[in-house]
């Protein structure tokens, strides 16, 4: 079992959803904002269960701060001022049909065959096409542009920034430690499997029994046709699809970006809040699988990776903060 460092003190199901988070009041905790859930510190045994390999097995992992998670995916209705903001501070350029990162040209969003997104000449900014649901995930962003979505919410709520960039690296938090750092950032590998297999170790984020099309948005089996053409509103299978901490999504959908490099990990010791900052591993982490991704990667366990200047219809993103 997964041992929290507090103890959870469990609401009651009516106030959790009216509140519309959830949190440990046992020890001088905050309650995070509506929309979000609080995860204790605590360890855990990360990986696939009974895979005894030094590079992708299982390992014993401790967490020694509690964070908040988004309990969905980042919308396109919640993206879009976010991102019309960063233009609006010089820090985006659209050019063509490419969202750049000004300081550095890293792309940021693609808008070409972009579903739910366009851009508004009239009202110079990015817009809503017509028709699309504003509740739809937000997909074709690249991790880079994850990152300066947390960071340009960091700027809107008057907190400091998560992410520096040296030369051409985005360091996340003082000293390269995302845990170390007070705004929104993307979670690390390690805590967003956490947060997902939280609190008995579970196989997907409801429990262990297998998915199938009422519990999210993928595949029910190895050889089956997606369950969706394309990812649905957030929440969609709320509440037989979600985790314990009242998260939705974490199985398919969209496979989400995570804060590491994408890594092999080296030995079978113990870590203590981990996280890939190689950059010569050339690939960021994802997790979480997609509407039409690969039925394995529905596990918590299951690991993902992508280019960070790549953009795709599968992927998007949720946000977490360290939590004191």
């Amino acid at each position: 079992m997964i041992v929290p460092a507090r103890r959870i003190l469990l609401l009651t199901l009516p106030l959790l959803l009216a509140s519309g988070c959830f949190w440990d009041n046992d020890g001088g905790v905050e309650p995070p904002p509506p929309g979000f859930s609080y995860v204790p510190a605590g360890s855990y045994r990360m990986g696939e269960p009974g895979l005894f390999d030094p590079y992708e097995g299982t390992r014993r992992v401790s967490l020694r701060r509690g964070f908040i998670i988004a309990q969905t995916e980042l919308t396109v209705h919640e993206a879009l001022p976010l991102f019309n903001a960063g233009r609006r501070h010089g820090e985006a350029a659209l050019v063509g049909d490419v969202l750049y990162f000004s300081e550095t040209g890293d792309r940021l969003l693609a808008l070409q065959g972009h579903e739910e997104l366009l851009y508004d000449a009239a009202g110079d900014s990015l817009a809503l096409r017509g028709g699309a649901d504003p509740g739809l995930p937000l997909r074709r962003v690249t991790w880079y542009g994850a990152a300066a979505l947390c960071d340009w919410r960091n700027q809107a709520e008057g907190l400091p920034r998560s992410y520096v960039i040296q030369g051409l690296e985005w360091v996340c938090g003082p000293g390269g430690n995302p845990y170390d750092a007070m705004g929104w950032r993307l979670p690390t590998e390690a805590e967003w499997e956490y947060a997902a297999r939280y609190p008995d170790h579970r196989q997907y984020s409801w429990g262990d029994r297998n998915p199938d099309c009422a519990t999210c948005n993928g595949r029910s089996s190895p050889a089956a046709p997606p369950c969706e053409a394309g990812p649905l509103p957030v929440a969609s299978y709320s509440p037989q699809g979600d985790a314990y901490l009242f998260l939705s999504d974490l199985a398919g959908n969209l496979r989400e970006w995570v804060q590491d490099w994408y890594g092999d990990w080296i030995d079978y010791e113990p870590l203590v809040d981990p996280v890939d900052v190689n950059a010569y591993d050339l690939e960021k982490g994802l997790r979480g699988g997609s509407h039409d991704g690969p039925f394995e990667a529905l596990s918590g366990w299951y690991r993902d990776r992508a280019f960070p200047d790549e953009a795709d219809g599968a992927t998007g993103l949720r946000m977490v903060r360290t939590w004191y």
